[in-house]
C-alpha cells in the first residue's frame, strides 16, 4: 500500500455554521490545494496553509449559498418535489 506524502493532511474547516472535512495537499512550489469530499466540485488554492484554509472556507460558503438558492428556486417552481 502506498503511503500518503507527509505534506498531505485532513482537517475540518468551519463554514456556514457547520464543519467540513477537507484534504490539504502541498504542491511543490505552488502552495496548497484543498478539496472537500462532501462537496465534490469544491477546490480551493492558497500560497500558504492559512490562505488555503480561508479560501476553502469562502468556497464552501459560496457552494452552500448556491445550493440553498437553487433549492429555494426549485421549491418555488415545483413545490411537490420537496
Amino acid at each position: 500500500m502506498k503511503r500518503k506524502p507527509s505534506h498531505d493532511h485532513e482537517e475540518f474547516v468551519a463554514a456556514a455554521d457547520t464543519e467540513h472535512l477537507c484534504l490539504f495537499r502541498r504542491d511543490a512550489g505552488s502552495g496548497y490545494q484543498v478539496t472537500c469530499p462532501g462537496l465534490p466540485p469544491m477546490i480551493a488554492f492558497g500560497d500558504t496553509i492559512d490562505e488555503a484554509r480561508a479560501n476553502a472556507r469562502e468556497e464552501i460558503e459560496g457552494w452552500i449559498e448556491e445550493h440553498d438558492r437553487t433549492r429555494a428556486w426549485i421549491s418555488a417552481v415545483q413545490p411537490e418535489w420537496w
